[in-house]
């Protein structure tokens, strides 16, 4: 494995560790009715819940995996910006 997998793991770890236990990543979430209004009908990578002042409103939401595989996306990248650049900095003549 190389250095940057040692730096990666734990991150991924916290971020699968966050999740809530009642919470199953692949699960979909399903339509929900907030008082009087019907909410729009999920897809695979968000839903809608009940949220506002009355709980009368429909609040969009991200699906957990789709937050989950964002977070690993953007600490991949930043950790080869960073490699890349101690690389370029120590590294070049």
């Amino acid at each position: 494995m190389s250095g940057s997998s040692f730096l990666v793991l734990p991150a991924v770890f916290a971020i699968l560790a966050s999740v809530h236990a009642s919470d199953s990543i692949l699960e979909t979430k399903g339509n929900t009715a907030c008082a009087s209004v019907l909410c729009p009908a999920p897809s695979f990578a968000h839903y809608y819940e009940c949220c506002g002042s009355s709980i009368g409103e429909c609040c969009f939401k991200l699906q957990t995996w789709v937050i989950v595989v964002i977070a690993i996306a953007v600490i991949l990248m930043a950790a080869s910006i960073i490699i890349s650049l101690v690389k370029c900095i120590f590294c070049c003549n």
